[in-house]
Parts: C-alpha cells; structure tokens; sequence
C-alpha cells in the first residue's frame, strides 16, 4: 500500500498491486501537504503527515464498519509547530523523528512521546529535504540555498556543508546501511556524496527539469534477471519534473574519486573558457570593433587546476585587501604589500598569466592601481611590468569602451612609470654587460701574462738542470 498527500490537504490510501484507490480522507490537513513518512515503533505502524498549516498528524490504517475495507484512521496524536513544516524524515527503529521548519531550522524529537531532542541550525534558506542514516548517527538535509549539510545526531553539530548544486535541493537519501547518500535538485543534477568525508562520489545529470523526488533501496535477497552481475544489486528510483521516474542499479565497477574529481574539473573549466569567449564576442560586438582588429592581440591558454587555484588565491588577497586594514591576514602590512607578497610567494611565473585571467574587470583594475604603487616604490618592476602589460593587453577592450578619467590616467600613469623604470633597467643591463666584458678581457690579459711567466719559469728551470748535468759529465 501507499499513501499519498496532495496539495489540497488530502490523504489518498492506493493499493500499489490492484491499482486503485482505496480511500480518500478529503479534509486530513487544512493546508498543503509536504510530506508523509512511516513510523515503526514496537511493532505499531504510524504513518506522519506534515503541512503548511503547521500541524504534524498521526494516522494509522482500520478497517470501515459497513464495508470492511481499510481506510485511514486518525491516531488522535498531533504536534503544532511554530512555523510551516516542509519535510520529515523517521530514523529506522522510529526513535527519532525530524521536521524541517519554514524558519531554515530542523527539530529532532526523540523517544515515544516525541520529546525535544536537539535543533540544526545553518541553512539559510529553508529546508526542503531531510533524511537519517541507519545507524541513527547522521542526519543529511538539503536546502534552497543551494547546499547539502550532514549533521550528528548526538550534539547537533554540522560535520560538513557540501555545495554543487546549482539550484534548490530538493530530495536526499540515504543507501541501505552506510554513510552514503544522493541528493537531487532543482537543475536536474544527482549527486552520490559520501557523508562521513564530505567526498562527491558521482555527479550525474538524468534530466533538464528539476527532480523531486528518490527512493533508494538495498540489495534485494534473491533476483531473476540473468546479467553479468554475480551479486544481488541496489536500486535508486529517481522522479522529476518530466513525469518519469528512472531506476538506476547498481554496479560492481570500481569508482575512484580522484579521477571523477579531475573529470568534473576540466568540465568545468571548459565550460567557464568557452563562456568567456561568448562574453568577449558579446563585447566586441556592443563597442562596434572592426573585424579587421580582431585577432591582432591573443593568447593561447588553457586553465588547469594549478593556475585556477593562483587565481582564487589573488582574488582572495584583493578582496581582504580592499577591506580593513587591521585584518590579521594581511599581517601588518600595507595592501599593496600585501598584494604582491600573495603573487610573488602564491602564483607561481608559469601560472601568472592564467591567474590575471580568472579576475574580473574591476579586480583587474583594481591590481592596475597596486601596479602603480608598486613601480613608485621602486618593488618588483620586472613582475609590475609583467602584470601591467598582460592586463591592459587582455582587457583592451573594456578598458577603451569603458574608458573613464580616473582609467586613462591611470593608464597614463603607468606608461610614464613603466618607460621610466625600463629605461634605468636596460641602462643598467647596459652598464653591467660593459662591466662583464672589461672583466673579460682583463682577466684575459691577466691568463696571457701568467702563461708566459709560467713559460719563462719553466724554460729557466731546463736551462740550470742541463748544465748541471754537464758539470757532472766533465767532472
């Protein structure tokens, strides 16, 4: 048997084998309801129904007087909650039971008589998914902000925040008896995480439409179909928007995380690079360029995890350097300072490049404007330069559509520096390559003027044993 809840308040009994509706309880909640969960508890079987009309109902199955068939019967309990409940979720022995409350929080009650037990408190949105691990250990609740969290049952505590989803979480689940679960959301991503290290096991996209609903079972005692598995298999039953409702089975192939991590790495990074190039030609279509100026100024790059990390840790350093001065990050110093100390100790030379790529226009601005302290403190002016040159060349064009006084005087600010600057390299570079061949040559004719010394030692040396040999002959 199942039974449904609608949106119109009413509990609808079905007998899954026949088909049919049994009975039809019309005035169960005054309010939608969200969800209905089972509860087994020494042997009595409740069935929980939670609504927007704050009240959370008990009901059990009977059999009608006149007609002998079940119908749902109210267990004469009920639980008035401050706010709207939108989910429930029953631990496996029944001891446990969690709301999910229009105010972003969850409530756990314990025992028979349901006592408070303890609250989870950190989503900032509200909770539209909740479920429970086997072992009564773990709760895992999914959000409309976005993220899943896994929660201990015995303080409450929230042992990791795991985000992916690109919409609201709408459905979580746990598999059979480990620490394993799904979760589905709103942009039809299903996502296989595991809840004791925080790891995203799989990231599977079944449809376009939001999912809203899982059912995962384990692995059943005997089965009939003839494949290439030896062992019985889990199922994951997954329905949607689209009005299916897939099956998934499960596998003995091995998964390695580390892989499925890189995987999902380059999707991303080629989804971002081919993104920025559809913004790029979006721009240069708004400012009217020519089409004989495109292409006169690229680069060939391709992000990899290394430089996608330099460039996090950049923005990361601009952002605490735009805020207060007193930050203990920034370790007393001044936010230039403390700019190109992040570059010169963080980002390596081969992924300076890729790194000045990842930021936003105004972020790059904003490095402009450290660029120039930098070059009127006299710091660094091969990096300076470097990083000027690269970020005019690769903002070119928003710079010049978007040309404001404050960013043409930068810009001049910065050719006068930069030419000044260089120029007292290359007089430098000149000077001490001028050193290098005087030291050339003088350590040249120094060599010339020890060999012939060495020469004339040599030959006086075999001049004096020649006549003493000749003494010795006459004698």
């Amino acid at each position: 048997f199942a039974i449904v809840g609608t949106k119109r308040g009413a509990l609808v009994l079905v007998d899954t084998r026949e088909m049919r509706v049994l009975h039809t309880l019309a005035d169960a909640h005054a309010g939608p309801i969200w969800s209905v969960v089972v509860r087994t508890l020494g042997g009595d079987v409740t069935f929980i129904s939670v609504s927007a009309d704050r009240l959370v109902k008990f009901w059990q199955l009977g059999r009608d007087d006149e007609s002998d068939s079940l119908v749902i019967v109210e267990s004469g309990d009920q639980m008035e909650m401050t706010d709207e409940v939108l989910a429930a979720a029953v631990s496996r022995d029944g001891s446990l039971l969690g709301l999910a409350l229009l105010d972003h929080t969850v409530r756990v009650f314990q025992g028979p008589t349901l006592e408070f037990h303890l609250s989870l408190y950190g989503h900032t949105l509200p909770v539209l998914a909740l479920a429970m691990s086997a072992d009564q250990r773990l709760a895992v609740t999914g959000s409309s902000d976005k993220s899943v969290r896994v929660w201990g049952l015995d303080f409450g505590d929230c042992h990791h925040t795991l985000r992916g989803h690109e919409a609201a979480v709408t459905a979580v689940t746990f598999v059979s008896d480990s620490s394993r679960f799904f979760s589905a959301g709103k942009d039809g991503s299903l996502r296989y995480w595991d809840a004791a290290s925080g790891d995203l096991i799989l990231d599977l996209r079944p449809s376009t439409q939001p999912l809203w609903a899982l059912a995962a079972g384990g692995p059943p005692e005997t089965h009939d179909t003839q494949d290439d598995l030896n062992t019985p298999v889990g199922v994951l039953a997954v329905a949607g928007a689209d009005r299916g409702i897939r099956v998934y089975r499960e596998r003995d192939e091995q998964v390695f995380v580390a892989e499925e991590r890189e995987i999902r790495l380059e999707k991303m990074l080629d989804r971002a690079e081919q993104e920025d190039v559809e913004r790029d030609d979006r721009l240069m279509a708004e400012v009217n360029v020519p089409d004989a100026t495109l292409g006169t100024v690229g680069r060939a790059t391709k992000r990899t995890l290394e430089s996608t990390r330099a460039g996090e840790r950049l923005s990361g350093a601009l952002e605490i350097a735009r805020g207060d001065r007193g930050n203990p990050e920034m370790l007393g110093l001044t936010p230039e300072a403390y700019i190109l100390r992040t570059i010169r100790d963080s980002v390596t030379k081969s992924h300076l490049e890729e790194a000045l790529l990842t930021l936003s226009y105004t972020d790059a601005v904003e490095l402009l404007h450290n660029t120039l302290l930098w070059l009127d403190q006299g710091r660094e002016v091969e990096l300076s330069a470097r990083t000027a040159l690269f970020l005019v060349t690769s903002y070119e064009s928003q710079l010049t559509s978007t040309a404001q006084d404050s960013t043409v005087e930068l810009l001049h600010q910065l050719d006068e520096r930069l030419t000044k600057h260089l120029r007292d390299l290359d007089d430098m570079f000149a000077y001490n390559l001028a050193a290098i061949r005087l030291a050339r040559r003088i350590s040249g004719v120094a060599h010339s003027g020890a060999a012939k010394l060495m020469e004339a030692a040599a030959g006086g040396k075999a001049r004096k044993g020649k006549r003493r040999r000749t003494t010795t002959k006459v004698t």
